[in-house]
């Protein structure tokens, strides 16, 4: 990783982004590889997105109002942000750990080539 980019959290990805766009956020995921992800695993975080937007709009009109306690909002956030933790870590372990190992055998069965019988 250089010193103003950030680099995706696939370890097979070239792919990067600059720091600043990101903030403190140590960790990005490219588009190409966030398309790779299995469907359960993407439709989580963003499950967890809304929630965590959902939940800000929530404390800005009660917390405002003064009608939500403090102990409640920080028990929402936490469990939003536990879950939220678990998520990317099933994310990073998905590009770190792959079903199967990358070589020939599996990219000739990818394309068709694989395992034929003759």
């Amino acid at each position: 990783m250089t010193g103003d980019r950030i680099c995706c959290i696939n370890p097979r990805c070239g792919r990067t982004a600059p720091k600043d766009k990101y903030g403190e956020s140590t960790d990005i995921i490219c588009r190409r590889c966030w398309n790779l992800l299995p469907k359960a695993i993407a439709d989580r975080f963003r499950t967890l997105s809304r929630r965590d937007k959902r939940l800000s709009r929530l404390i800005d009109k009660r917390f405002a109002a003064g009608t939500m306690p403090q102990y409640r909002i920080n028990m929402l956030g936490n469990l939003i942000d536990g879950q939220a933790r678990k998520n990317w870590a099933e994310i990073a372990a998905y590009f770190r750990d792959p079903q199967k190992p990358e070589g020939l055998e599996n990219f000739l069965a990818d394309i068709g080539l694989g395992n034929e019988t003759p």
